[in-house]
């Protein structure tokens, strides 16, 4: 199992639930992402990055290993005003 692997860290892609992942892996594992990188943060507005990235650090809140991140790498078409809204939200 993942738990078993070694690893120090698991980046999990934005179809995964994280709080229940949060729940399967070690309380030693540090958990990372999982914002849709070609959903709302390429398609939508700073708006609804913005609400997207506070729901998930809202669901997260109680998971101390937990980083903020996309679920992959952005697209070189995402708009630089909507990772603005990622940063600056995940900053608060």
């Amino acid at each position: 199992s993942l738990n078993d692997s070694g690893a120090d860290a698991l980046s999990l892609d934005s179809d995964v639930n994280f709080p229940q992942a949060a729940k399967i892996i070690r309380e030693d594992m540090i958990l990372i992402g999982n914002v849709c990188p070609t959903g709302t943060i390429m398609t939508g507005h700073p708006e609804s990055v913005q609400k997207e990235v506070q729901k998930l650090l809202e669901d997260m809140k109680d998971v101390p290993n937990y980083i903020l991140s996309t679920g992959c790498d952005l697209p070189l078409e995402v708009p630089e005003e909507n990772v603005t809204a990622f940063m600056q939200t995940g900053r608060k």
